[in-house]
């Protein structure tokens, strides 16, 4: 029981990691990034840096509508 305690005091430190890495990769040009912690996410930051679904862009491509 003792270390699940040290696991949840940890979980705010490891947030700002990940939110850190996330800016210095971003920073670099990578689109997409992907963790776990963010998946539920990831449709808002898509659509936040402007990536366009690949469902979509295929329905565009070639559909002539």
């Amino acid at each position: 029981m003792g270390s699940n305690l040290g696991h949840e005091s940890d979980s705010p430190k490891r947030d700002i990691v990940v939110c850190r890495i996330l800016e210095l990769w971003l920073g670099i040009g990578v689109k997409h990034v992907a963790f776990y912690r963010l998946w539920p996410g990831m449709t808002s930051l898509d659509l936040w840096l402007g990536i366009p679904d690949e469902h979509e862009e295929l329905l565009s491509c070639g559909s002539g509508w």
